[in-house]
């Protein structure tokens, strides 16, 4: 028995399994390229917005009567020179390393609430320790030994150290 191996998955299994979104993919290597990306756009591209973010804040010095408007325009600008190239740059390196691993790969399913889950959340408020009665309740539970007051969480952190 210990040296039995298990069979391998069936072409039409593993299509299945594609549809519905079990597939597998390495957050490692999203990860390891994102950093890589992030470390050559702050080299190449810091100077460029420290110096856009200097001239924002000269600018912001000097406000005349006609200025005192809120631009938002303005703030938008120099968020996009500054973060923005950053965000656009992470958001296509994750893009581009799942489009690597998996493919191209849309579906709904993983997106469904798992109710097995809203279960297990529920199981475990409903230890004897909390309920929700009782945060509802009680925002703080005294202790006579101690003469002193905790608070659910301490209580809770108490117990589970226990």
């Amino acid at each position: 028995m210990a040296g039995e191996k298990t069979e391998k998955a069936t072409l039409k299994k593993r299509r299945d399994a594609k549809k519905e979104g079990d597939v597998h993919k390495s957050i490692e290597v999203s990860n390891t390229f994102s950093l890589l990306v992030i470390t050559l756009l702050v080299g190449v591209y810091l100077s460029h917005a420290g110096t856009s973010l200097v001239l924002f804040l000269q600018s912001s010095l000097y406000i005349t009567e006609i200025e005192v408007v809120f631009d938002f325009r303005k703030y938008l600008k120099l968020f996009f020179d500054t973060a923005g190239v950053f965000m656009i740059a992470l958001l296509a390196m994750g893009l581009l390393t799942n489009y690597m691993q998996v493919g191209f790969l849309f579906t709904s399913k993983k997106l469904k609430p798992d109710l097995n889950t809203a279960k297990k959340i529920q199981n475990f408020l409903d230890i004897d320790l909390i309920s929700l009665n009782d945060m509802e309740e009680k925002d703080f539970i005294l202790d006579e030994n101690a003469n002193s007051s905790y608070s659910l969480g301490d209580l809770i952190k108490k117990e589970l150290n226990k």
